[in-house]
């Protein structure tokens, strides 16, 4: 950027670093490995059965999804989102901290439930994260939040 490349295409260049770099560790290699096929299967740590319903919410190897399909993935995603999540799936990064975990669900399903409603990623995306930053400033709600958006999202 100091010579004058753009922002966008500066990080472009070091997204595609980045991705090389991660591509050479052995965990990488190993998934490489797999064909297309099961690769799903390596991805998918734990099933979290208590917030799983229809859509079923998985945690994830974060860096597998990094490295294989989209090296910006963070905390979490859905179907909605992203192609490579099957349908009716909500990832969660194995990197979260147990307690942070409620909170992004509560994100991704919400974020999920508007865009199935015609909403664009970025509206979607802002008014989860509005009412994401309520649910933090007002814990004691979270448990009934994340009902509703589970039975939304069915």
């Amino acid at each position: 950027m100091a010579s004058g490349m753009s922002y966008d295409r500066a990080l472009e260049k070091a997204d595609l670093v980045e991705k090389r770099e991660r591509h050479k560790t052995e965990l990488i290699k190993e998934v490489q490995a797999l064909k297309k096929t099961g690769v799903i299967k390596s991805i998918h740590k734990r099933l979290l059965k208590k917030y799983s319903r229809e859509v079923k919410v998985w945690i994830v190897k974060g860096e597998l999804v990094r490295g294989l399909f989209f090296i910006d993935f963070t905390e979490g995603g859905h179907d909605k989102v992203y192609h490579f999540v099957p349908q009716k799936e909500v990832w969660l990064d194995d990197d979260l901290s147990p307690r942070e975990r409620r909170y992004v669900l509560f994100h991704e399903l919400h974020e999920r439930y508007l865009m199935s409603h015609g909403w664009t990623y970025s509206r979607a995306h802002r008014e989860a994260s509005r009412i994401e930053y309520r649910c933090r400033a007002h814990p004691d709600k979270l448990d009934e939040d994340l009902r509703r958006e589970i039975q939304r999202n069915q």
